[in-house]
């Protein structure tokens, strides 16, 4: 199997949480839930989107992040230990199964970037990854201090390529993002549950864009 070069498309910009991997998030939330009784689901979503904002922005450090979270929901300084080690010793990130090899055929023949709301937790999962160094382009969000959908954080692959926007295809599991690319002119896939969950699926859409493998 091997990849055909589209005459269109020269870039390709992955999302990290939904595209490349998959979040473990709901199975903390339910964790925080067992450990504080009285607690509700929307409550906790609600505390860490957020101080989320703030951290994917850059704004505030880790620490900050789940103090300022545990402040808001009135959690407990015992709590926090046991709360700690579900995300940083079980982790909330698992790699998207197909996407390694997929990554490396698609490299021979386009840029691959990564271009993330994202956190420093992030971006360490992703650097030892066995396909890390098929990427030339890295966005993180915790260090450009901009997210999506912002344009200016979507400006900064156009900079770094030195491309068209039609020449860029973006893949996000957000509406909010991809509509917001598709605005600068970019090409964009959404990613759903079935297209992570299928190697088939993804294949189709990227055919349909104009990235045939054969």
């Amino acid at each position: 199997m091997f990849i055909l070069k589209s005459n269109m498309v020269k870039v390709l910009v992955f999302d990290f949480s939904g595209v490349l991997y998959s979040s473990r998030f709901e199975k903390f939330m339910k964790s925080v839930l067992r450990l504080v009784p009285g607690l509700s689901g929307n409550k906790v979503i609600e505390a860490f989107y957020n101080k989320h904002q703030d951290y994917y922005a850059g704004l505030i450090d880790k620490n900050n992040l789940w103090s300022g979270a545990f402040y808001l929901l009135d959690i407990p300084r015992t709590k926090f230990t046991k709360i700690n080690k579900i995300i940083f010793e079980k982790g909330l990130f698992t790699e998207n199964k197909y996407m390694p090899k997929l990554i490396k055929k698609l490299s021979k023949n386009y840029k691959i970037a990564v271009l993330s709301n994202s956190a420093k937790e992030m971006e360490m999962v992703f650097s030892t990854s066995n396909y890390h160094k098929y990427f030339t382009g890295f966005f993180w969000s915790h260090k450009a201090n901009v997210r999506k959908p912002d344009e200016r954080f979507y400006k900064l692959v156009e900079k770094k390529y030195k491309v068209k926007p039609s020449e860029i295809l973006f893949f996000d599991d957000k509406e909010r993002n991809t509509s917001a690319a598709e605005k600068l002119g970019w090409k964009t896939i959404k990613f759903t549950k079935k297209i992570y969950e299928n190697e088939s699926e993804f294949l189709k859409e990227l055919e349909k864009a104009g990235v045939r493998v054969i």
